[in-house]
């Protein structure tokens, strides 16, 4: 048996509810990580995690709270917008694999 913990356990093995990190600080994290793409010097201090997940919930929430008229529209908007990726890279990818073929190696190296 496992350590105790206060959460659900999937059937794969995942962590449910308590120990599992909020969606913010996972967004969190996705945002420090781009900006270290384009700052390589950058690197992230725990505090600053915590106050940008901070920031992004406080920001999430307002927009929530103030713009509850509009979600509806922006929801609408959304679904437009991925749709629109989703053929963007579906039309892209073929045209892209057909101009040919690299080597493992070229690729990942």
């Amino acid at each position: 048996m496992g350590e105790p913990h206060a959460g659900l356990e999937c059937t794969d093995g995942t962590i449910v509810g308590a120990n599992a990190p909020h969606p913010a600080c996972r967004t969190t994290q996705l945002i420090l990580a781009s900006v270290n793409l384009y700052y390589p010097d950058y690197l992230p201090k725990p505090w600053h995690t915590v106050l940008s997940c901070w920031a992004l919930i406080i920001v999430v929430g307002t927009i929530a709270i103030l713009g509850q008229k509009a979600l509806p529209k922006v929801d609408g908007f959304m679904i437009i917008w991925i749709t629109a990726g989703v053929i963007a890279t579906a039309v892209t990818l073929p045209v892209k694999a057909a101009m040919g073929t690299r080597s493992a190696a070229e690729v990942f190296t």
